[in-house]
């Protein structure tokens, strides 16, 4: 099976991953999101998925970054540059030597990446990540367990479209119908 449809094969694609931990360690709950977008920054994807049984931050990155490539692998997808706010992560990534803490959780990434072509680790800062953020944030924040894969934008995310947002990219008719139905119900 080729690469999903209506995603052209030469088209370089961004990947906006976000990994959040509840404030509580001891609850070990976190929420992992990812908005894909194409080179005009046209969501054509995005997921959230809710993570229990974590013990720290990095475990929560680690996690949430092996998802990503995962969804990326699974979904076909090459030539994609996963950006996050996952510094230490993407580092031990591109210089392993120099994070000697990480290497099983490298070496679990590379395992991952086998099978793949194009995946680029770039790091962005939370500004540019906000919708993958908003999206892993409402799991916790919100209570929004179910994992799930979606075309476009989130629908839920209906306040967040009230105005232009990186997440959204350019508007379609249904986006803008969306967001302007937003505004009327007060939604």
């Amino acid at each position: 099976m080729d690469q999903i449809s209506y995603i052209p094969k030469s088209t370089t694609l961004t990947t906006y991953t976000h990994s959040f931990m509840v404030g509580n360690i001891q609850d070990g709950r976190g929420g992992g999101g990812w908005v894909l977008r194409n080179e005009r920054g046209v969501v054509i994807l995005h997921s959230r998925r809710a993570f229990s049984g974590l013990f720290n931050k990095d475990e929560a990155n680690f996690e949430i970054l092996k998802w990503v490539v995962e969804s990326m692998r699974s979904h076909r997808i090459s030539n994609v540059i996963i950006s996050g706010d996952l510094e230490a992560m993407f580092g031990a990534i591109s210089r392993p030597d120099a994070w000697p803490s990480f290497l099983f959780y490298v070496g679990e990434i590379e395992r991952e990446l086998v099978g793949t072509s194009g995946i680029i680790f770039q790091k962005v800062s939370r500004e540019e990540n906000r919708g993958a953020m908003l999206i892993a944030q409402s799991v916790t924040r919100k209570g929004l367990t179910q994992s799930y894969v979606s075309r476009g934008h989130p629908n839920w995310f209906c306040n967040g479209a009230r105005h232009h947002d990186p997440l959204y990219g350019i508007w379609s008719f249904r986006q803008f119908a969306t967001a302007l139905l937003c505004v009327v119900l007060g939604l």
